[in-house]
């Protein structure tokens, strides 16, 4: 094989081998909505205390490799809001 073509396919093999792992190191998660009694108490009371007259609120459970975590989606004065809250509230 001539010099040029082993050139050529270290760089292929580079560029094959960062975008693998580029694509590993993506997060992959998954986002269910849920009703707001399964949403941690400990969140809604902060949500009532500093967002009071929220509305179009939309709660979700995350799953992912980081672990689980909670997500209320609302409006509060005329601005959308995603807050994103541990597993334990």
């Amino acid at each position: 094989m001539p010099i040029h073509g082993v050139k050529h396919f270290s760089v292929i093999l580079i560029l094959m081998t960062s975008i693998s792992l580029s694509l590993c190191a993506q997060k992959i998660e998954r986002e269910n909505r849920i009703p707001s009694e399964k949403f941690p108490t400990l969140s809604t009371s902060y949500l009532d205390e500093h967002f009071p007259g929220r509305s179009h609120q939309k709660l979700y459970l995350q799953t992912g490799s980081s672990g689980l975590a909670y997500e209320a989606k609302f409006s509060f004065e005329d601005r959308q809001f995603s807050i994103l809250f541990n597993e334990n509230g």
